[in-house]
């Protein structure tokens, strides 16, 4: 095997884990912004397909899974403009028909406070629940530390007045 392939087979092989490792990344991204089950499963195809394309340019001294975040936020706001019917289908399985059942009621109202959530409230709220600091946070979305303490701060605000 020439060098160049060993190369492009060690990338496949680095890439297979990096993303195997931080996978909820994807999830977590196409349930914010796809309702339907089609819907997010298309959604985590074209992230995973962008990750690849993307892969060449991920600085390796940087968290992966700040840049993974990156691109896989950027890839549903696309996503979302190019096939805004996405996030206004409700597949049966969120619907709250189900009584008692508090799993289901949970997925219901956090599809319900996130898609009453502009897409940049929508990912700042993805990623602060995630953990990450605001400088991360700040580095994933092209925001300044200070802009993502102020963001967060009205939108706890806001979710504490419409959803108590």
């Amino acid at each position: 095997m020439k060098f160049r392939e060993r190369s492009k087979v060690a990338d496949k092989e680095r890439f297979e884990t990096l993303v195997a490792r931080h996978s909820g990344i994807v999830q977590k991204v196409a349930f914010a912004y796809a309702w339907s089950a089609d819907d997010r499963a298309d959604l985590a195809q074209e992230i995973r397909i962008r990750l690849w394309q993307a892969f060449p340019s991920y600085d390796s001294q940087r968290s992966f899974s700040t840049w993974m975040y990156r691109v896989a936020l950027n890839t549903a706001l696309t996503y979302v403009h190019r096939k805004p019917q996405a996030t206004l289908a409700i597949d049966e399985q969120s619907e709250v028909g189900i009584a008692g059942n508090e799993q289901t009621e949970s997925r219901f109202l956090i599809e319900s406070i996130l898609r009453s959530l502009d897409a940049l409230n929508r990912a700042l709220l993805i990623l602060h629940l995630e953990g990450l600091s605001y400088a991360e946070i700040g580095e994933t979305l092209g925001l300044s530390e200070s802009n993502v303490g102020a963001k967060l701060s009205r939108l706890r605000e806001r979710l504490r007045t419409d959803f108590q």
